[in-house]
């Protein structure tokens, strides 16, 4: 997406958050129905990160380079880091507005 705020750009990410909704609410709701805790629930995104990091090195031929499933992971976790850290500010400022 080099074109940032294009509409490709836009449509991309208002796909990806909606995807990522139905993905979540799928497995908190599939893990509680069967009777799990929130420690379930995050046992299931583990597995779920380590399938997409694999399917990702499959995807692009990288499979054999035993040091790219580790890099991988330290860049989603930066940009997870990153993205928590927006989203605390976003709603620490919500929670102010409101008083």
């Amino acid at each position: 997406m080099s074109n940032p705020g294009s509409v490709g750009e836009v449509e991309a990410v208002e796909f990806s958050n909606r995807l990522a909704e139905e993905v979540v609410s799928n497995i908190v709701a599939g893990t509680l129905e069967r009777g799990g805790a929130a420690s379930d629930i995050l046992i299931v995104c583990e597995n779920v990160v380590i399938g997409l990091i694999f399917a990702c090195l499959k995807l692009y031929g990288a499979t054999e380079a035993p040091e790219a499933p580790e890099r991988l992971l330290v860049a989603l976790t930066a940009r997870l880091k990153e993205r928590l850290v927006e989203i605390a500010r976003e709603e620490g400022a919500r929670t102010q507005d409101r008083h």
